[in-house]
């Protein structure tokens, strides 16, 4: 017991007689006056109380509970006093462990200012120090001069040891135990970083060397041009000067005569139609030669009377022909075949269509559906539309034209099958489903929202953090739906365009998963209100303004279409978007920003939330869906079975 004015001890067989070790009650005598009960000790037991001190005791680290006192002599005089009482005891090494795991990093290494190594946390295997175990002490040397004597908060430099780099983070501390200066130090393993800047240099070098050959080369063929004979040199072109409209002219001529015309004879008009690129009146190669080289070019644009600025534009930029690849009718009729079942393999489907599935399935489905009829598109245009955005679909590995032919077919199917065509659905709106599952992911960079609006990409501040992604895709799309040799809607009325764009966007943009539990619910709440009144509640939902929901519904159980596939193909869609999610964090990573949660290569990824995903999202989605559509119950049915398997799985690793 101390009284409040000298910090004394009241009674002499206390343990605390020399002022070094009381000195620490001097800063709590006022809080103890005001009445204030303090608990408060040394090292990382002290972050449990709000108002930490050392308390040293020999090699011991003792908790120290201060009480307020009033004590009264003989003479009825009243002194406030402070009651110490010692709680619990640790020794040094415990206290700097504890201190160590409170401060988080795992791979920390502590030392004093001689280079005594004082703990280090707790994933710090034996090799990771191996940096301190030869040139240790100069190097300790250095950061103690650099840190207590020039003053520099951070140190970062990196190491090669055996196979591997280190990172390392050096910075000034205390001694958690005395607070004497320290040296923390945190270690990041940039091995894998360190091969790919190896590997992108030896591309360099490679590609280097490949240049000066090339130029080596071109300096030979050089003076072989000036030193050849041009008339003997001269290149013969075989340019095919037969136009689309003279072969169309030659096959009709041949069936007015009443002359038999080959089935062989029929598919090459009917290619070379296809690949057509607006002028019929143009030689077929035309842009074949022009192509091959600006002399070839120049002399070909002389024959059609081609400006020639013209065609030195187009050769400056490298211009490639933007045509069609038609696709033999045959492979298309066996492509189709995979339609039609809950089952579909969109990998497959995309090996059938020779890397062309998105625009195949979508002339096919918006054909069939009868909507190119309906609105009298141009299917001309339509394919070139739909091919565009193929095209504009990235090589990610999960966003990419494969995906959005399975929302495609998802959206073909729920439509088609799960019930939703016996209901009161409009061929504009089932268009419009179409074309959002067509292009929803139009130019993704493979990259998600948060990491866009974290990096302030011009992306997020175009659309001022507000659904980035979403608003992109379907800007972009419709940019391209408005060029003359892709708008095959220009066709249909003021009226029809301004339902389909306002419609397409709000579906496109109810695909951002921000949206995703307040459709879900709206949707749920209608349903179980409309089943309320009638037996055939589907019907009624479409009849009235939550047709709007049912939509919005279809492409987001389409946009989730992998978790009701066969668990197979199941697993090898988490696989791609989880590598999508590392590629992420590995530009993170390189950009230093921190790197997004399961995108970390070197942790946990997204297998490890599977469960979680299943129990929040994906069951009570389709749980939703399909007590609704009836016609859809086979695909809650499915991701039940791929849920059970996650279950299993988490089992497996848990043993």
């Amino acid at each position: 017991m101390l009284d409040s004015t000298h910090a004394k001890p009241a009674n002499k067989d206390q343990d605390c007689t020399d002022e070094s070790k009381v000195s620490f009650v001097e800063m709590r005598l006022r809080a103890v006056e005001n009445g204030e009960c303090i608990a408060f000790l040394q090292g990382a037991a002290m972050r449990l109380f709000p108002m930490p001190t050392a308390a040293v005791d020999g090699d011991e680290i003792v908790e120290v509970v201060a009480k307020p006192y009033r004590f009264e002599d003989h003479d009825g005089i009243v002194t406030p006093c402070c009651l110490l009482e010692v709680i619990e005891r640790l020794n040094p090494d415990t206290a700097r462990d504890l201190e160590m795991l409170y401060e988080a990093p795992m791979k920390t290494l502590l030392f004093d200012t001689s280079g005594k190594l004082l703990t280090r946390g707790r994933q710090m295997g034996s090799s990771m120090s191996e940096l301190f175990t030869s040139d240790g002490e100069d190097l300790l040397r250095e950061m103690v001069q650099r840190l207590f004597h020039e003053g520099e908060n951070h140190i970062f430099s990196q190491h090669e040891i055996g196979d591997r780099w280190l990172s390392l983070d050096i910075q000034a501390s205390r001694d958690p135990v005395t607070y004497n200066p320290a040296i923390l130090v945190n270690i990041n393993d940039i091995t894998d970083m360190k091969r790919a800047e190896l590997d992108l240099m030896r591309e360099n070098i490679n590609m280097a060397e490949q240049g000066r050959d090339l130029q080596a080369e071109n300096t030979r063929l050089q003076k072989r041009l000036v030193t050849a004979d041009t008339k003997s040199a001269r290149r013969q072109l075989s340019l095919n000067t037969e136009t689309p409209a003279d072969v169309v002219h030659d096959l009709l001529n041949r069936l007015a005569s009443g002359r038999k015309v080959s089935i062989s004879s029929a598919q090459t008009v009917q290619q070379i139609l296809w690949e057509c690129d607006g002028d019929l009146h143009s030689p077929i190669d035309l842009h074949q030669h022009m192509s091959e080289g600006e002399d070839a070019g120049m002399s070909i644009a002389q024959m059609v009377n081609a400006p020639r600025a013209h065609v030195s534009a187009m050769l400056s930029k490298k211009w490639r022909r933007a045509s069609l690849d038609a696709i033999p009718p045959d492979v298309t009729h066996r492509a189709i075949r995979l339609t039609g079942r809950w089952d579909f393999d969109s990998f497959a489907f995309n090996e059938e269509t020779r890397g062309r599935p998105l625009s195949t399935l979508g002339s096919w489905v918006l054909e069939k559906e009868g909507l190119v009829t309906q609105y009298n598109l141009d299917l001309r245009k339509l394919c070139k539309f739909l091919r565009r955005v193929e095209d504009g679909y990235p090589d990610n590995p999960y966003h990419s034209r494969i995906h959005a032919t399975a929302v495609l077919h998802m959206t073909y199917m729920l439509i088609s099958q799960g019930g939703v065509m016996k209901t009161a659905f409009e061929p504009e709106t089932v268009m419009c489903c179409y074309l959002a599952a067509i292009l929803h992911d139009y130019k993704h960079p493979g990259l998600n929202a948060d990491h866009l609006v974290n990096r302030r990409s011009s992306l997020a501040l175009r659309y001022n953090d507000r659904s980035p992604l979403e608003n992109h895709h379907i800007s972009s799309a419709w940019r391209l739906l408005l060029r003359p040799e892709c708008n095959f809607l220009d066709g249909v009325s003021e009226d029809v365009y301004r339902g389909i764009r306002d419609m397409t966007i709000d579906l496109v943009l109810s695909t951002d998963m921000q949206h995703h539990f307040n459709i879900v619910s709206r949707f749920k709440r209608g349903a179980q209100s409309k089943g309320a009144e009638s037996t055939n509640s589907s019907v009624e939902m479409l009849e009235d303004s939550s047709s709007r929901l049912v939509q919005q519904m279809i492409v987001k159980v389409a946009d989730l279409s992998h978790v009701a596939a066969p668990t197979e193909e199941h697993r090898k869609w988490v696989a791609l978007l989880q590598e999508e999610h590392w590629r992420q964090g590995d530009i993170e990573r390189e950009l230093g920003m921190r790197v997004s949660h399961m995108m970390n290569r070197q942790g946990g990824g997204i297998t490890d939330s599977q469960m979680g995903f299943f129990e929040i999202i994906a069951l009570p989605t389709f749980e939703a869906f399909s007590s609704c559509f009836e016609g859809a119950r086979t695909l809650y049915q499915r991701v039940q079975c791929n849920y059970k398997y996650w279950l299993g799985a988490a089992g497996e690793s848990s043993r």
